[in-house]
This record gives C-alpha cells, sequence and structure tokens, in this order.
C-alpha cells in the first residue's frame, strides 16, 4: 500500500510557500501540483507537476505546451476545477 501526499498551490505566491514550507513538517516526498514554478520548492525532495486552468480556452494544446515547458520532468497532471476531457487525456498520453 502507498499513501500519496498532494498539494494543490492555488492563489499561493512564492513568499506565501516559502513560509508555509518552513512551518510545516512533510514526512517523505509530496507532489505540489502548481500553477507556476515555486524555486522554493526546488531546494527539497518534493515533486512540482502541472496544475493546469482549461476554462475558458478553445486551445487546449497551447495549455499543455505551456505547462509542459514550465515542468519538462512532471509525469502526472492535475487539471484545474474539473476541466478535463478524452481529448486532452489523448493528447498528454501522446506526450508520453
Amino acid at each position: 500500500m502507498a499513501i500519496c501526499l498532494t498539494f494543490d498551490t492555488d492563489h499561493m505566491s512564492e513568499k506565501n510557500m516559502a513560509g508555509w514550507l518552513s512551518e510545516t513538517e512533510i514526512f517523505g516526498c509530496a507532489t505540489f501540483y502548481c500553477g507556476q514554478r515555486f524555486d522554493c520548492l526546488d531546494e527539497t525532495s518534493h515533486a512540482q507537476a502541472p496544475h493546469p486552468d482549461f476554462a475558458g480556452t478553445t486551445n487546449f494544446v497551447e495549455v499543455i505546451e505551456k505547462y509542459q515547458a514550465m515542468f519538462p520532468k512532471s509525469k502526472t497532471w492535475r487539471s484545474h476545477s474539473l476541466m478535463f476531457s478524452q481529448s486532452i487525456c489523448v493528447e498528454l498520453f501522446k506526450r508520453g
């Protein structure tokens, strides 16, 4: 059995994330699903992964490309606000 600890970083600033990390003890490695890169997370054993918002866009490929460039090593994604579709899933699968 595995327990996976994940966080969404909606509306979090770099300063607030750094402060929260300094005050919070997290055992093991967590995955932070992010709408932006956090430098303070680079200094930890935690992973950063894309948390894109597909709402309001008609070109989901552009959104995927933006987040893939931001998080090139990520193998997991968590879409924002339950916005997901089979087309998005197929595109992510094609990209590995």
